[in-house]
């Protein structure tokens, strides 16, 4: 039977999609040309990915553990690694610290080994390319050192940052005497960076939200959040700006006392010296 609405009330005739049961029943309505809901759902994955990334690297579960040395040494020997890579002449030296840091590698959990695997391949395939007219012209030593010296570098590197916090960093870095200038730098920019992605991503959110049915396209999307970004930015820093005053912020990061080495941090500096050891005497026996 058809049901008929009562006296005095008119019918209101539904569109195709909410009349539907199902979604094969009818499509949902068009949300405009510019792809704009494709576009705010890969920012949206985007962001979370950065910000996740982000507070799982400041919230790692190993930090601390007896076993780990502390990133005021870490970030030295890290740093001497890369040093003393470029300086060497010899390939023995890079294939040692290179066959030290993939042992360091594949004791990290997977998801960081394939992350710095795939950037140590990327640097050593790029060094290779950049390095094949000098071997085509005769100079083999540039086509596998020069590479070699990339991929162990990015290797180093890759491996202070997935194993220590961002903060211990910061405070490793006012112990070797980085300039507070720099060091507020990093670290303010890092902070903000991750409030306003997390700014971002809500605003992202709420444009799905309100744009149900319709679409403003990829250019009406990024400029609007773009420019709520840019005001929202623009308040943080006036924000900041205040409580620093007000705290009697002088630009200068406090450096704490003089830290008793661990028995980690005791191994690791011999693992370093023994390094160093190993590049003077390949020196001393490739010049002598």
């Amino acid at each position: 039977m058809t049901e008929h609405p009562p006296a005095g009330q008119s019918e209101v005739a539904l569109p195709a999609w909410l009349r539907g049961r199902d979604a094969k029943d009818a499509p949902l309505p068009h949300r405009g040309r510019g792809g704009g809901d494709r576009f705010i759902d890969k920012t949206i994955l985007a962001l979370l990915g950065l910000l996740s990334a982000m507070r799982a690297q400041d919230e790692r579960p190993d930090a601390g553990a007896p076993w780990k040395a502390t990133a005021f040494w870490h970030l030295l020997g890290t740093l001497a690694a890369i040093v003393l890579v470029a300086l060497t002449r010899e390939f023995a030296f890079v294939f040692v610290v290179l066959t030290c840091l993939l042992l360091r590698l594949c004791a990290m959990p997977l998801a960081d080994l394939r992350k710095i695997a795939l950037l140590a391949v990327i640097a050593g395939s790029f060094s290779f390319v950049i390095m094949l007219p000098a071997a085509l012209a005769g100079n083999r030593y540039s086509l596998t050192m020069i590479p070699a010296k990339a991929v162990a570098s990015v290797l180093a590197v890759g491996i202070h940052a997935s194993t220590s916090r961002w903060t211990e960093t910061v405070h490793a870095l006012r112990r070797l005497h980085v300039p507070s200038t720099l060091v507020f730098v990093l670290d303010i920019a890092l902070k903000h960076i991750f409030m306003l992605g997390e700014f971002s991503l809500e605003t992202l959110r709420a444009l799905k939200l309100r744009s149900v049915g319709r679409g403003r396209g990829r250019r009406g999307s990024l400029a609007g959040v773009t420019g709520n970004l840019f005001i929202r930015s623009h308040q943080m820093s006036e924000a900041m700006y205040g409580a620093m005053l007000c705290r009697g912020f002088a630009g200068t990061y406090p450096v704490s006392g003089n830290v008793r080495p661990t028995k980690a941090d005791l191994c690791y500096i011999a693992a370093g010296l023994a390094l160093v050891a190993l590049f003077l005497l390949l020196r001393r026996g490739g010049t002598g």
